[in-house]
């Protein structure tokens, strides 16, 4: 994974993550700021197939950066009302999970709003399992991935 942000920080200083992958690369949560540099590096890590956001405070830039990119951006039904900018790239999803890449996939956990979703890759050589980070912990090894236990705020 590699952080996304910018420098000085805008908004609240929060920052995305690119989660790599061999199919294609995941921009996972978001930040406010983008322009033709930070695109540029973006590229360079090989792009982004897809966008997934945990909750609507980082809703924002999604429609800027998945324009950027040419790619869709899966946000849980549960949260349709909290889209403030519809948009073809938008792609809403029902259901307690949706894999949106190879080993990728969403979970609606109903974390700080009700489609809030998290976001597990599977194991893949000697990788354990990764969660998305923000309101989880690790849970312990279970059959050779790690669990992520939501924690409600």
């Amino acid at each position: 994974m590699t952080g996304v942000g910018a420098s000085p920080p805008t908004a609240i200083g929060q920052r995305a993550l690119l989660v790599r992958g061999p199919a294609g690369n995941v921009l996972w949560d978001m930040i406010t700021y983008i322009d033709d540099d930070l695109v540029s590096q973006v590229r360079e890590l090989g792009g982004v197939s897809a966008i997934a956001i945990s909750h609507p405070h980082f809703y924002g830039s999604m429609i800027e950066w998945a324009h950027a990119f040419d790619a869709p951006v899966y946000i849980h039904a549960a949260d349709r009302q909290w889209v403030a900018r519809p948009d073809d790239s938008v792609r809403f999803w029902d259901g307690d999970t949706l894999e949106i890449g190879a080993g990728l996939t969403l979970v609606n956990a109903g974390v700080h709003f009700d489609g809030g979703q998290v976001l597990h890759r599977a194991p893949a050589g000697d990788d354990a399992g990764r969660c998305s980070p923000g309101y989880l912990h690790r849970g312990p090894d279970r059959g050779g991935s790690r669990s992520c236990t939501a924690t409600r705020t």
